[in-house]
């Protein structure tokens, strides 16, 4: 690996963190344009051609490196948008100015995603300068992945010539247990909002208390029935494919790191066997209550009914299902069960497909194989728990293998305050991407 390959990558890492992207809050768009134009340049001074679509959401920028025609073609992918961050939440540093530690990189999206993604961007371009490069390459680099990618699905369709390649190689995601990772699967993402109307007005509790329906207590009700504490629900069970047998001999290998875990999250995983954790996070249908709103929350007590409350809701649902379905169901299922009587409305929002990847093929094995010889350990396939648009999008649109490879560790708290990034796995990394793309 280039010596100067990792210094290189630590200097666009600050350019780009220091650039506050954050999708989710419209007051940040002028940094979301901001970071999609240094996207643009930074491509351009590493030789790819490039042009900004701004008619799919947020701007969505795209290169295109050819080294020579005939070479195959390989597809990255990365988003430019973060989640919010402030000091206040509980940040040791400023989130958006990159903190070198002995150990780690902290910042607002060293993980998520801007620190994977550049990975690429920097092995590429010192391949680039080496005359190493075996590839040609194309990357879409979006703006609107925490938020749902919305768009991302039509781009792929309206610009299928534009973005078509032989295969996709995209880190999005984590390691398990301090071994390099492969993900072979994705669960769905959906989030509602269920709002319940009470009284046309906030009303005296001592007066009409007992009189009136209380739209909180209404939540409650729905909230209690919906799920156990852990999330667990019987909604989407129908229809659930069991693990196939290729997926069971894979999660065999897997193991589960309950220290760690306790670490991150300070409480001990509830499952008794590890392989009951991964058939969990990838296969089964979760229901997570996010957040409640609804009457007075300032300093004392204000005695009165709420006129109104909500409740945002997030369902993570197996691969095998069609988020038109899950949509559907969800609302038909509290419309009968929950909230006859009352007045209420149900909105749905960032509804995402899951996706189960194809891992029987050339790219899929090289990648497994140059990981397990970097880090000297066996690789892992994890059926994550989580969701990432653009591999459902990816593989109904262009139909090519794609290998998805977590290059952060795992108690990055990607999402939470000082998100970090282990400087020996963000090395590995660049060595991966740099072996991969120059043989």
């Amino acid at each position: 690996m280039n010596s100067s390959l990792y210094s290189d990558y630590v200097k666009l890492l600050k350019q780009a963190v220091s650039i506050k992207s954050i999708s989710t809050d419209k007051s940040f768009s002028a940094d979301i344009a901001k970071m999609s134009k240094w996207c643009e340049s930074t491509m351009k001074e590493i030789g790819f051609k490039t042009k900004t679509f701004k008619e799919y959401g947020n701007p969505i920028v795209f290169g295109h490196l050819v080294v020579n025609a005939s070479l195959p073609t390989v597809l990255h992918y990365g988003h430019y948008d973060v989640q919010p961050a402030d000091k206040s939440e509980g940040w040791d540093t400023h989130p958006f100015k990159v903190k070198e530690n002995p150990k780690t990189l902290v910042g607002r999206g060293v993980v998520d995603n801007k620190g994977q993604f550049l990975i690429y961007l920097s092995a590429i371009a010192s391949l680039t300068k080496e005359k190493k490069l075996k590839y040609n390459v194309k990357f879409i680099i979006e703006g609107d992945e925490e938020t749902g990618s919305g768009r991302m699905q039509d781009f792929i369709a309206e610009n299928k010539e534009l973005v078509k390649a032989d295969f996709a190689l995209i880190s999005d995601g984590e390691q398990l247990n301090d071994q390099p990772t492969i993900d072979v699967s994705y669960r769905g993402s959906m989030n509602a909002t269920v709002t319940v109307y009470g009284p046309i007005t906030e009303l005296h509790s001592g007066l009409y208390g007992g009189l009136v329906q209380n739209p909180i207590n209404v939540l409650s009700s729905l909230v209690y029935k919906l799920a156990n504490e852990y999330g667990d629900t019987l909604l989407f069970k129908k229809g659930v494919s069991v693990v196939s047998e290729k997926d069971e001999k894979k999660m065999a290998g897997n193991s589960y790191n309950r220290e760690l875990f306790t670490k991150i999250t300070g409480q001990k995983p509830r499952f008794k066997y590890n392989h009951e954790i991964f058939n969990y996070l990838g296969f089964e249908s979760t229901i997570q209550i996010t957040s409640i709103i609804g009457g007075y929350s300032g300093e004392g007590y204000k005695n009165a009914v709420p006129n109104k409350a909500s409740v945002k809701i997030n369902v993570r649902y197996n691969p095998d299902l069609e988020p038109e379905k899950v949509a559907s169901e969800f609302t038909k299922y509290i419309k009968q069960n929950f909230l006859s009587g009352v007045k209420f409305d149900i909105k749905i929002d960032d509804n995402s497909a899951g996706v189960s990847l194809e891992s029987s093929n050339a790219v899929f094995e090289k990648a497994s194989t140059l990981l397990a010889d970097i880090y000297q350990k066996p690789v892992m396939y994890n059926y994550c728990g989580a969701t990432l648009p653009v591999a459902a999008d990816l593989k109904s649109q262009l139909g090519i293998p794609t290998v998805f490879v977590g290059l952060a560790n795992e108690d990055c708290n990607m999402h939470g305050a000082n998100e970090n990034l282990n400087i020996g796995i963000a090395k590995k990394g660049l060595e991966f991407v740099s072996e991969f793309l120059s043989k």
